[in-house]
């Protein structure tokens, strides 16, 4: 913003400074804090569980081994990643903790350093990165539930800070990083390039920005973008896949009547919206008591042209345009799947512009204390229920409580009916990933949700098989397609009869098998058969 732009706005002038130490203000200070948030909430999961939790199972599946592609469902950068990583931990919980904290670190630098350029002032840049943790999606569901999103995130962030490089330097270098940025950006989750879009686009009406858009630098950070993104593209064409039936099925709601779907999608839109940037869209207003009138004259002016660079007004002009395109999809072609956990390629940088508000919003000395104090409550609140959830189990703090399942019962019984190394085929997604992390060297096929099948190794024809499901999810018969694996290692399942494995649940202080698990499994030497 310019001075002559910010003389005409009297409510944009800067309140008293945040009362934050100095240290944390730089970009070491901001890794620190994420670094420290980020140890209490591994070393709590690491103490309670070493099971892996929703999403972690999938992903442990696919990085068995490093392919250009895994699956239609995801682009495969989180995957690799998570490869390299395991080639240090193995397949442990400790592995993707390592690997998600450094990229919700990594995140928070970038919003930092993007905010640096906007404000001009390490304070409100650093509160700008930890409020990111004021975000439900983040402050309480990465810890249990994100994986390739993470990855997203971090790519989200570094792109804006790397085209705020790019409009206010111009080099060379910068165009390169951000080409580099949007091409990584493409093989985390197939809505990055949705946020790509929507940046590029809502920053074309702002000439400063408009200028170094459209330049032949500019293409060639696109092609650099492109040739990174090429060789997953590549798979995707070669294996067939049907991209764009997987964003309409993603996206639908079934086969309702189509008002009844746009209206579905509309109120999705609207309430995803208000969830995914709450509590913070909340307390803003509340505690910075000018912020409502700031967001008021923002929205005023952000339809109006701007002659100065205004990195507020894109901000918001994203998060507007994130909002006009859903409620369009919704109206013209009837999608409804607008869930809170699809946020974040529309409204991840939106607390940047929330920020922003609160500095123009700013009325007593104390209001930005009193937002840090209400943070570190709300942080403390996050981490007492996740300590319920993770040690107590049970509702209301879980219903499945899958952290508490006792999956390594269930390896002992394996290796105690024969099973050393080789192939262990499992039915749903739960059971073979945590069958991974107990037999680091098996090969581990799933069946169903994801169907995940490695290629087969040298030796695994010599190895044991084992089949293992659980019946009360599964059904009592075989997993569909176990009998088809079983014969592609030279193997049989006909006439074995499986073996019952049930399992009791302990408790800090209910009785060992207030709960219980079973499992069905055979177990075949495939050297002996």
């Amino acid at each position: 913003m310019s001075s002559n732009a910010a003389a005409a706005r009297p409510w944009a002038k800067a309140g008293p400074e945040v009362p934050l130490p100095a240290w944390v203000t730089g970009p070491a200070g901001v890794i620190a804090v994420f670094a420290l948030y980020a140890s209490v909430h591994a070393l709590l999961r690491l103490t309670a569980s070493p099971n892996l939790p929703q999403d972690d199972v999938m992903a442990v599946l696919y990085s068995q081994t490093l392919e250009l592609g895994y699956s239609l469902r995801q682009p495969p950068l989180y995957d690799w990643m998570l490869w390299g990583v395991e080639r240090l931990t193995g397949p442990t919980l400790a592995g993707f903790l390592l690997l998600k904290y450094a990229l919700l670190t990594a995140t928070g630098l970038f919003v930092y350093l993007a905010g640096l350029r906007i404000y001009r002032d390490r304070t409100w840049a650093a509160l700008a990165a930890f409020s990111l943790l004021l975000l439900y999606q983040i402050g309480w569901n990465i810890h249990e539930g994100v994986t390739h999103t993470a990855a997203m995130m971090c790519a989200i962030a570094a792109t804006f800070w790397a085209f705020t490089r790019l409009v206010e330097e111009g080099a060379w270098r910068d165009y390169a990083l951000f080409g580099l940025a949007l091409g990584l950006g493409a093989l985390t989750k197939y809505g990055f390039p949705v946020f790509a879009a929507i940046l590029l686009v809502a920053a074309l009406p702002q000439p400063a920005m408009r200028a170094r858009l459209l330049t032949g630098r500019m293409a060639a950070a696109l092609a650099l973008a492109g040739a990174i993104a090429a060789p997953f593209a590549l798979w995707l064409a070669f294996h067939d896949h049907d991209l764009a039936g997987f964003y309409g099925q993603t996206l639908s709601s079934g086969a309702a009547p189509y008002w009844q779907k746009a209206g579905r999608g509309v109120f999705l839109a609207l309430r995803s919206t208000l969830t995914f940037l709450s509590p913070l869209i909340l307390l803003v207003p509340l505690i910075f008591t000018g912020a409502l009138a700031a967001m008021g004259a923002g929205l005023a002016e952000a339809l109006r042209p701007t002659r100065d660079l205004d990195w507020e007004k894109l901000l918001l002009q994203m998060a507007l345009a994130a909002l006009l395109l859903m409620l369009a999809a919704a109206l013209f072609t009837g999608a409804a799947n607008f869930r809170m956990r699809y946020m974040h390629p529309f409204y991840l940088l939106t607390p940047l512009w929330l920020i922003a508000m609160a500095r123009r919003g700013q009325r007593r000395a104390w209001q930005p204390a009193l937002f840090i104090a209400v943070s570190l409550l709300l942080a403390g609140v996050v981490l007492g229920l996740r300590a319920g959830n993770l040690y107590i189990g049970e509702p209301p703090f879980c219903s499945k409580c899958r952290e508490m399942i006792p999956y390594a019962p269930l390896a002992d019984a394996l290796r105690e009916h024969g099973f050393q190394a080789g192939t262990i085929i499992a039915g749903y997604r739960h059971t073979a990933g945590n069958m991974r992390r107990l037999f680091p060297q098996a090969r581990v096929v799933a069946l169903r949700r994801p169907r995940v099948v490695p290629p087969i190794r040298p030796g695994d024809r010599e190895g044991q098989v084992a089949v293992v499901w659980d019946p009360r999810s599964e059904g009592e018969g075989l997993p569909k397609g176990a009998a088809q694996q079983v014969a592609a290692l030279g193997g049989s399942l006909a006439g074995r009869e499986p073996l019952t494995v049930r399992v009791p649940w302990t408790h800090l202080w209910r009785a060992t098998g207030y709960r219980h698990s079973e499992w069905k499994l055979i177990v075949i030497d495939l050297a002996r058969q």
